[in-house]
């Protein structure tokens, strides 16, 4: 302890000078009286020059915050855990009965965690931004546990990063710092109660706090075990009780509440639970950062409702109709020409590689993706290349695909609406409104929502006669959604077709079944359903184009389906992928059900170029490498593309024989291998690359059998 002038304290091992103790003898004339950088902070705090630099001035009513803070700062600073530097801890006032203390400490240029989320959230998020953000955090807060420290009060504005962007503008982040230890305790070793307390006073989405806790516990998660129990049990615990003191503040502080609220006003807050809308790069989609069961209270209840009573009202008639139908799979002729689709997602500098690509597999239809949250840019150049997939042949659809805000701003949405059409409407084939609309995570919320997107459309139809329009685009096999969303389409509003994102088994065969609460569907029981439905459904024509399917691919580097672009091994049971080579095989054979049952109309393979499940792989930059499922999508076209399925020949239900009438008859089985005596005598055999075999068995990979060459 040294005396300063009216001060007495201690200061840090390093910087104990004689100009040091000159400057901080003199400490509060350096200090503006009743300054501070918070204008609703108990405690003050201010920049001062000393002879050392710039440093920070915190004032304390009680002394004793002000050594809690800078011994904590010392043990970080000495564990290697990032804080301002301590420089001294001083009080004033009578020995024993000291009335106010000092924090001085060096002055750190960072922006905090609540600014920098604040920025990322409603910018242009990204979802890989934020987690790297998040995964740098995460490190440190562990860093600064395992040293020993509690901090006590650990809310994002406490926690400072330093950004730097690369050379085209994407940011990174590093040297984190911790802020306001006053609250800090002191230990030799934090347990899971403790650090779950830390934890829980973190402001984040309730995935992204699970997300946290994994990146907390990174070791862990590597070797395939979740982060404690205990420690999520107690952030539960301690978040409840944390969020019931923030919301009875008001009572118990009337008039600071209010001053508090009226300073606030105006001010940037993190978005509301409906208003978040990230992009995942990775996956080319909206990442989800809620857990179910956020999504579940901050749903919409009415909306709930009525669709259970609308399918509560179809479900006899469906059923009659579904089994009716089904009888007739398969047993009609089916022109397969225009059916085989493809979706592409344009991005500057590939036209011309999607372009070849496109041409290798011949005229198949095209849906190309407007994405609102883009902007103009990338609309023109969407716009460019449909036009230029139009002249080389290939029939051109489009999806306008919104975000939260689409749903919200109803100008802007409608104004984007008006210009891609005005650069596509006089040669595209189909108009998909909106895109997975019964995933919270892309913006829709209610039967409302969806209703707001097709708004705009009732007077583009009258503008461009001719145009079909599709939707409602729900994901998965979640059909409740499809007569409800009829019912509330703005009136003047008729589909050309249902467009559905019809994943049938994400990890599994095509003819594989689900169970939906009591019932089981197949495949091919779902596209049935699905084309039942459509017969139903108010102001809908009576045909079903699947524009999404595709089966999630495994992938090395921790990453999945479920979590990308981070994951670990304790979520694996989570993942829903399947091998390249098996993805080919499920890619034939969901073609072959969802057209030759008669059931579909179209089906369009999500997507050309992609990292996930995209037929041609761009991991690696420019060098894109086709994936066996190009290869597989590729013959398939040339062996059947403008062929008409006839007929599905007769052999056991586990093997399956399409015959067309251009010789040619694909056979597969379900995965067993079959030896039986083939329904048709082939004078040569070609797997599903196109390459000619010798001797063949048939199972799970289809084949080609050619009566005439």
């Amino acid at each position: 302890m040294v005396q300063l002038g009216t001060f007495r304290g201690v200061i840090a091992d390093g910087h104990d000078t004689p100009a040091l103790r000159e400057d901080l003898s003199g400490l509060l004339e350096r200090m503006a009286p009743h300054e501070s950088t918070s204008a609703f902070a108990r405690n003050h705090t201010q920049a001062v020059e000393l002879s050392c630099g710039k440093v920070v001035v915190k004032r304390f009513g009680r002394p004793t915050n002000a050594r809690r803070s800078f011994d904590a700062a010392v043990r970080l600073s000495t564990a290697g855990v990032g804080t301002p530097q301590p420089i001294a801890s001083l009080e004033s006032g009578p020995e024993g009965a000291a009335t106010e203390g000092y924090l001085v400490t060096r002055h750190v240029e960072a922006s905090s965690l609540h600014e920098e989320l604040l920025e990322l959230f409603w910018g242009n998020p990204r979802y890989r931004q934020i987690l790297d953000l998040l995964d740098v955090v995460a490190a440190a807060v562990r860093a600064m546990h395992d040293a020993g420290v509690v901090h006590g009060d650990l809310g994002n504005q406490n926690i400072l990063v330093r950004r730097t962007e690369d050379e085209s503008g994407v940011p990174s982040w590093s040297d984190v710092s911790f802020l306001d230890l006053e609250r800090s305790r002191l230990r030799d070793s934090v347990a899971d109660k403790e650090r779950g307390f830390d934890l829980s006073r973190l402001m984040l989405p309730s995935r992204l706090r699970r997300m946290f806790q994994q990146m907390y516990y990174r070791e862990r998660c590597d070797a395939g075990q979740p982060p404690p129990a205990e420690l999520a049990r107690w952030e539960r615990r301690y978040r409840r009780r944390f969020t019931w003191h923030g919301r009875t503040r008001w009572v118990r502080h009337p008039f600071r509440s209010l001053r508090h609220r009226r300073h606030k006003r105006g001010q940037r807050r993190y978005p509301k639970p409906r208003e978040y809308w990230i992009w995942d790069d990775h996956r080319a989609e909206a990442a989800g950062v809620l857990l179910k069961g956020d999504k579940l209270w901050h749903g919409a209840w009415l909306s709930a409702i009525g669709m259970s009573l609308v399918t509560a009202i179809a479900i006899v008639p469906v059923w009659i109709a579904w089994k009716l139908r089904r009888r007739r799979m398969y047993r009609s002729p089916v022109p397969m020409k225009g059916r085989f689709g493809v979706a592409i997602e344009p991005f500057p500098g590939t036209e011309d590689r999607l372009l070849t690509l496109l041409g290798n597999l011949g005229p198949v239809p095209v849906l190309v993706r407007f994405h609102f949250h883009e902007g103009e840019e990338r609309r023109a150049l969407a716009a460019a290349l449909a036009r230029r997939l139009h002249e080389t042949g290939h029939s051109v659809s489009i999806n306008v695909v919104q975000n939260r805000r689409a749903v919200t701003d109803a100008a802007a949405w409608s104004a984007y609406c008006e210009k891609v059409l005005a650069e596509t409407a006089e040669f595209v084939d189909l108009v998909e409104i909106g895109h997975a609309v019964n995933r919270v995570k892309w913006g829709t919320w209610t039967l409302s929502d969806v209703a707001r997107l097709a708004r705009p459309f009732r007077k583009l139809r009258k503008k461009y006669k001719g145009l079909r329009l599709v939707g409602p685009a729900v994901n998965d096999f979640e059909y409740h959604w499809i007569l409800a969303a009829a019912a509330r389409l703005p009136f003047g509003l008729r589909w050309h077709a249902l467009s559905l994102h019809l994943h049938v088994d994400r990890a599994g065969a095509p003819e594989g079944v689900q169970r939906t609460g009591v019932l089981k569907f197949s495949g091919p029981d779902k596209f049935v359903l699905a084309r039942v439905l459509a017969g139903l459904a108010r102001r809908c024509g009576p045909r079903v184009v699947v524009t999404e399917v595709n089966w999630p691919l495994g992938e090395e580097g921790g990453r999945s389906h479920e979590f990308a672009p981070f994951v670990w091994a304790a979520d694996t049971h989570l993942d829903t992928t399947a091998p390249e080579d098996q993805v080919a095989d499920y890619l034939v054979r969901y073609y072959l059900h969802a057209l030759c049952g008669g059931m579909i109309e179209r089906v369009y393979w999500w997507k050309l170029i992609g990292q996930s499940f995209g037929l041609v792989d761009d991991k690696l930059g420019d060098r894109w490498q086709p994936r066996p499922s190009y290869r597989a999508f590729r013959t398939l076209v040339r062996m059947i593309g403008t062929a008409t399925f006839q007929e599905r020949l007769p052999s056991p239900p586990h093997v399956y024989f399409f015959g067309f009438d251009n010789g040619v008859t694909v056979g597969f089985t379900t995965g067993e291998e079959w030896t039986g005596d083939l329904p048709v005598t082939p004078r040569a055999v070609y797997d599903r690359d196109g390459n000619r075999l010798g001797d063949f068995r048939l199972n799970g990979r289809p084949c080609y059998l050619v009566e005439r060459e």
